[in-house]
């Protein structure tokens, strides 16, 4: 289907007329007319206006050059080439793959929840650590034991967690450089997991009756159930939720499920639905549309979209590897060799290709949520493209509330992912958000023990 889909298109894009070029024998004419008419020979001294003919002409011969640049150039080799060849593994097959335990870090931290096992990390504020040891942050248990030989850690367990939630193809390392600063600045307990596909979560690749796993992990209700779930399983109550990117969507869906659990939202780069005048169908143009359209009819086939999977993700690996993809880090601590493995080291777990590939699957556009009674920061980079635009919209969306106002900054020379680019600036405003605008407004002592 996609094929003839593919074949179809290439078809009416070569079958629409060109303008036509001006015959060789009549240029001289044309050139001696010309001449005439700029000497002042005969005619009017101004060139006649083209007419409607040469206009349509023109114009159809600019949409020509426009599906060709955004049509064939562009993208249709990515669908073409999963058609031709025999091969299933010829986008490069995964190399030996390794289960998310092996590829873990010191700190990593694992968790059931309703049947998968979830990959997060967390931070204590450094009192409460140095005043009950690394027990304060090993399990929910743990922590609660330790807490009544800790005031710290008692204070942190009172306040709201704040949770951090990646992106597409993001992971806890994301927030790597964010967590501890943030904790100590606040007073919170601060968490970071990994949802699937991405991370080193597992990678469901079954559900549904007679499994443990009831809902599909990919989908946005089931990322917004196992962030939920994880809450439980660590014994967290209120939260302040932070979504960079798609995550912003996991912690909309938690807030409008659970506004009790809620305390707080706060939105980095966020790709959240605003408008209809600014929905994907009215902002794609020909070729995004026709491109989205493709891709989704390849995705259905397990084969051809297993390769089309794996053709993108690793081309996307090579230029993280490469440097092309611009991933450095602003920590002088860490090279751009260290940014570039870690991440793509969940390109090293099991099943990454096959879980991606049900991800594809499962993507959605969601209509656009009621703002109206959020109370959220916007921070965005002024180099983040088309969700700079989106990201104002919102920010325009936030600020018609009833009552109260929506901080809303814009990081200039930044791009996509400002917590590589300036986790320090992005520290200090997600800081000075949960003190004024969360704690203080929870009348919480801690938020003044914290404001110097």
């Amino acid at each position: 289907m996609a094929s003839a889909a593919a074949h179809q298109a290439c078809s009416r894009a070569a079958q629409v007329p060109r303008a036509r070029p001006i015959a060789a024998s009549r240029r001289p004419q044309v050139a001696a007319a010309a001449a005439a008419r700029g000497s002042g020979a005969s005619g009017p001294s101004a060139a006649a206006p083209p007419s409607r003919a040469a206009k349509h002409r023109g114009l159809l011969d600019a949409l020509v050059q426009q599906a060709r640049r955004e049509v064939v150039d562009g993208w249709l080799g990515d669908l073409v080439a999963p058609l031709l060849t025999d091969d299933p593994g010829a986008a490069e097959p995964p190399p030996v793959t390794r289960s998310p335990q092996e590829l873990a870090d010191p700190d990593s931290r694992f968790v059931d929840v309703n049947g998968v096992n979830l990959h997060y990390k967390e931070c204590w504020p450094e009192a409460a650590v140095a005043a009950t040891g690394p027990a304060a942050s090993s399990t929910a248990t743990e922590s609660s034991a330790a807490a009544g030989g800790s005031a710290a850690v008692q204070q942190a367990a009172q306040l709201p967690a704040i949770v951090l939630v990646h992106g597409f193809n993001g992971s806890t390392f994301n927030w790597r450089s964010m967590m501890q600063p943030l904790a100590d600045a606040t007073g919170c307990r601060v968490i970071a997991f990994d949802r699937p596909p991405f991370g080193l979560a597992q990678r469901p690749l079954e559900w549904g009756p007679g499994q443990r796993l009831q809902y599909n992990p990919y989908e946005l209700d089931g990322s917004a159930r196992l962030a939920a779930g994880l809450l439980d399983a660590l014994g967290v109550g209120r939260v302040i939720a932070v979504g960079h990117s798609a995550g912003a969507l996991v912690c909309m869906e938690l807030a409008q499920r659970q506004p009790h659990r809620v305390a707080g939202l706060g939105f980095v780069a966020p790709a959240l639905p605003t408008t209809p005048e600014n929905s994907f169908t009215r902002r794609a143009n020909l070729g995004q549309q026709l491109r989205f359209v493709a891709v989704r009819g390849l995705l259905q086939d397990d084969r051809l979209g297993l390769r089309y999977v794996r053709r993108q993700i690793l081309r996307r690996r090579d230029e993280v590897a490469s440097g092309s993809a611009g991933l450095t880090s602003a920590d002088d601590s860490e090279s751009d060799a260290d940014v570039a493995r870690g991440y793509l080291r969940p390109l090293l777990a099991h099943d990454w290709d096959r879980a991606s590939l049900l991800n594809f699957r499962a993507f959605s556009i969601p209509p656009a949520y009621n703002y109206s009674t959020l109370a959220a920061p916007v921070l965005l980079g002024s180099e983040d493209g088309g969700l700079a635009a989106n990201a104002r919209t919102l920010a325009g969306l936030l600020e018609r509330r009833p009552q109260g106002s929506t901080r809303f900054v814009e990081l200039q020379g930044v791009g996509h992912i400002p917590m590589d680019e300036c986790p320090g600036q992005l520290n200090q405003l997600l800081i000075k958000f949960v003190r004024q605008e969360v704690l203080a407004a929870a009348g919480s002592g801690a938020a003044r023990q914290h404001s110097a």
